[in-house]
């Protein structure tokens, strides 16, 4: 499976995506376990699916335990690199008698599928259809758990956010095989299919990637914009690119540049 490695961490590490992300979906699912499914009076299941280090779950279920909401965590990612985070952010939320988590990793989606006891009241797949192939695996998965009864939740980098302007920027100019946003391509699939769909805009999300001129070996950027998958023969200078961005307006200023990275947020399920 492709994945972003080096740049989607450094992003992780560098912008508030973690804490906006969080609160808004932990929001959503308190909101959602009690008109969805009144009856659910013990652990509601929720899946992340491609969960990365873990650091979204493990804040998600620090605020629906302060909302009283008891939960059963499945994280799943194939990447053995996330072993150590996972395992760590785990550990120090713990396995108590209101919040569980099962680490699933390294194990493919498809694998922890075929091999499912319990089916999730909640899935969700932050940041995780960034090629053909995850789009396909996300909107397979999605259609067999919505029709198992599943809410899944899946954000995905906005078609108007300062990264996503970038690429399309870096596209008319000629590059290829950059990563792009897939929310409304997506969208469209599942209502083929049948399914509810609502679309959120997540609040905004921001990158310090600091001042321009020091950025002109920052690999982990070019990746971030680029992922690994890209075919460029001449890199371009990295500091007369931002410098480009910041007087174009994608961020602040030639000091302090800050991408925003707002999230499209999709809700599916099946039709009431």
């Amino acid at each position: 499976m492709y994945v972003w490695s080096y740049g989607l961490a450094e992003f992780l590490r560098h912008s508030n995506e973690d804490v906006i992300c969080s609160t808004f979906i932990g929001k959503l699912i308190s909101r959602a376990v009690r008109s969805i499914w009144p009856e659910c009076t013990g652990f509601v299941r929720i899946a992340d699916i491609g969960c990365g280090p873990g650091s979204k779950a493990v804040k998600i279920a620090k605020r629906l335990r302060d909302d009283g909401v008891k939960t059963h965590w499945d994280l799943v990612d194939i990447d053995e690199r996330w072993i150590d985070s996972v395992t760590e952010n785990v550990r120090r939320v713990g396995n108590k008698n209101d919040t569980h988590f099962d680490v699933h990793c390294p194990l493919s989606a498809k694998s922890w599928m075929k091999s499912l006891a319990a089916v999730p009241h909640v899935a969700q797949f932050i940041q995780v259809p960034y090629d053909d192939e995850t789009e396909e695996i996300v909107y397979s998965l999605t259609t067999e758990l919505a029709e198992k009864r599943s809410v899944v939740l899946i954000s995905t980098e906005h078609p108007h956010s300062d990264l996503n302007l970038i690429r399309k920027k870096f596209t008319k100019l000629g590059y290829r095989n950059l990563p792009s946003g897939r929310a409304t391509s997506l969208a469209e699939r599942f209502r083929g299919r049948g399914l509810d769909v609502k679309k959120y805009t997540l609040d905004k999300q921001y990158l310090d990637i600091g001042a321009a001129g020091r950025n002109e070996n920052a690999e982990w950027l070019w990746d971030l914009i680029f992922g690994t998958k890209y075919s460029v023969k001449d890199e371009p200078n990295l500091a007369a690119i931002i410098n480009e961005f910041c007087t174009r307006g994608f961020v602040p200023s030639l000091n302090t540049s800050l991408l925003s990275v707002p999230d499209l947020l999709l809700v599916v399920r099946q039709r009431a």
